[in-house]
């Protein structure tokens, strides 16, 4: 994870480099359920909490003892490192967002208005207004 330091704000960055490795494992079975899958939160959360047990079993006990952890903090965001786990999870789906937009030639405003509030940090926040403006940021870097 590479960022200033006065944005990890104290949390283990070697955790939360472990954090973000496994939090999205379960999708590998069962896949990326978004909310247009009309599948209710309480399932999607049961589902991937099966999948990980599932895959935790085949991993030698202290190892997948360790990844459900970090999944189980990750998902009840209770740790400095969780949350900023997830605004990083989130600016990243912004910036692929971003992408998709600028490649596909399409607006999908509605993606930023949903998950911008779900971003508190200040340099995360920074991070936003250049996604908000890309042509503006490339114009200055001419």
């Amino acid at each position: 994870m590479v960022m200033p330091e006065s944005w990890i704000q104290g949390a283990d960055r070697g955790k939360c480099i472990e954090m973000a490795l496994v939090h999205d494992m379960a999708e590998a079975t069962v896949g990326d359920i978004t909310p247009e899958c009309g599948i209710s939160s309480s399932e999607k959360h049961r589902l991937e909490d099966k999948a990980m047990i599932e895959m935790c079993t085949l991993l030698p006990a202290e190892i997948g003892a360790r990844i459900k952890s970090l999944f189980e903090e990750y998902n009840a965001a209770s740790t400095k490192e969780a949350q900023l786990v997830k605004q990083i999870d989130k600016l990243e789906f912004l910036i692929q967002t971003r992408e998709y937009e600028e490649s596909r030639g399409v607006c999908l405003d509605e993606f930023f208005d949903n998950t911008r509030s779900m971003i508190k940090d200040p340099g995360f926040k920074e991070m936003l207004v250049h996604l908000d403006k890309p042509d503006e940021l490339l114009d200055s870097q001419k």
